[in-house]
């Protein structure tokens, strides 16, 4: 799980603010989820009570998938009506600008007349 956030963190491309939620939700899942595996083998080797039981494996299999549903949820409702938004607002900034550019250059024109 660690080794597969790790690719996440260097491979990922950059992208807006939708995928980087998406990202950084699953690197939460892929690092939280192998850290305690790592405390579970560790608990086992070394013969640790209570951490070594077959709940404590059950409960973090139940996180896991919890969790996983969680992200697939958000990538599927969520992170399309996000993107959509940043293209509308994106879109928005565009029209702006080329308003501006504009009136710029007609006020240039009119100074250049001499008025």
């Amino acid at each position: 799980m660690i080794l597969a956030a790790l690719v996440i963190i260097f491979f990922w491309k950059k992208g807006n603010r939708a995928t980087k939620k998406l990202k950084n939700k699953l690197l939460g899942l892929l690092f939280t989820v192998g850290i305690l595996g790592l405390v579970y083998i560790f608990a086992r080797q070394e013969g640790i009570g209570y951490l070594n039981s077959r709940v404590v494996l059950l409960s973090i299999s139940i996180l896991f998938i919890l969790w996983t549903l969680e992200i697939l949820l958000y990538r599927i409702f969520t992170v399309p009506k996000e993107i959509k938004k940043l293209k509308e607002e994106k879109n928005l900034k565009n029209t702006c600008l080329e308003s501006n550019r504009e009136v710029k250059s007609y006020n240039i024109t009119i100074s250049k007349k001499g008025y």
